[in-house]
């Protein structure tokens, strides 16, 4: 496979990563800030806002797997059928994928779209599991708000994961088209 797109990779590997960092330590701070300055829980009250922020962690992650997913196989099926025929037909160039800028911009704003939905996605609930410890002060709310953190420094994107994932999507537009 020709490695000249792979090395325009770069600008939008630091963008992605820019913006994921900054979703991390904006969580981060508010959760140290929150441990900080959060009471103990009173007495026997119910954490009824854990148990609710907790709930909402767990279908954030499963939002964060099936729904990004599902989404940008959307968007590539709807890029496939914007695709020209010439396009469709050159897809592949002796054998091996060559993809044209125009279609690489696009399947790169829908990897865009993943990352950047995934991790707003984590960043919400764990902002949640926060304000829950801030008001409650159940140790479960910041526990699980740490695992999201965590999971968005996972959700770091790669220079290795974002040529493969781009690879797998111009394979698979290549079989769609047919």
């Amino acid at each position: 496979m020709s490695r000249k797109w792979q090395d325009e990779v770069t600008p939008l590997l630091r963008r992605l990563q820019l913006i994921v960092a900054a979703i991390t330590i904006g969580c981060a701070v508010v959760l140290a800030i929150v441990l900080l300055i959060a009471k103990p829980p009173d007495g026997d009250r119910q954490p009824l806002i854990t148990y609710v922020a907790l709930a909402v962690a767990v279908l954030a992650i499963v939002s964060r797997i099936a729904f990004v997913g599902a989404i940008v196989t959307i968007g590539r099926r709807a890029i496939a059928r914007d695709l020209p025929t010439s396009t469709r037909d050159n897809l592949r160039d002796s054998g091996d994928l060559a993809p044209s800028a125009d279609l690489l911009y696009k399947l790169w704003g829908l990897c865009t779209m993943r990352i950047v939905g995934g991790a707003a996605v984590l960043e919400a609930a764990a902002f949640f599991l926060a304000v829950a410890y801030f008001l409650e002060g159940f140790w479960p709310a910041p526990a699980a708000a740490a695992l999201l953190i965590i999971g968005l420094l996972l959700h770091t994107p790669t220079r290795s994961g974002l040529i493969l994932w781009t690879e797998t999507q111009l394979r698979l537009l290549d079989e769609e088209r047919l």
